[in-house]
């Protein structure tokens, strides 16, 4: 793209920079998510998953700390509180 626009004389100048602007953000987050999309690990939650089975099912508590992950509406929390996060604190 930096070629094309040197032969047009720098008429693609604007095209070019937004582009090259968005490429670099695209560079960014691949550059910041790489430890978790190649991460290998292997956790283990069984003492989280004993606390959630010993609380009673009806108690006020158990409602109130209900941490199962299956609960969690995943695409909304992604949409709604993680990404706009990342947005807001990893990219100043």
């Amino acid at each position: 793209m930096h070629l094309v626009n040197l032969l047009s004389c720098g008429r693609l100048a604007r095209g070019y920079n937004e582009l090259n602007r968005k490429y670099k953000f695209v560079m960014h987050l691949v550059e910041l998510y790489k430890p978790y999309v190649y991460f290998d690990g292997c956790f283990d939650d069984l003492n989280m998953e004993r606390l959630r089975m010993a609380m009673k099912k009806d108690d006020a508590e158990a409602r109130m700390f209900d941490f199962d992950p299956k609960h969690v509406d995943w695409e909304d929390y992604f949409c709604s509180i993680h990404i706009p996060g990342v947005m807001k604190y990893a990219f100043k």
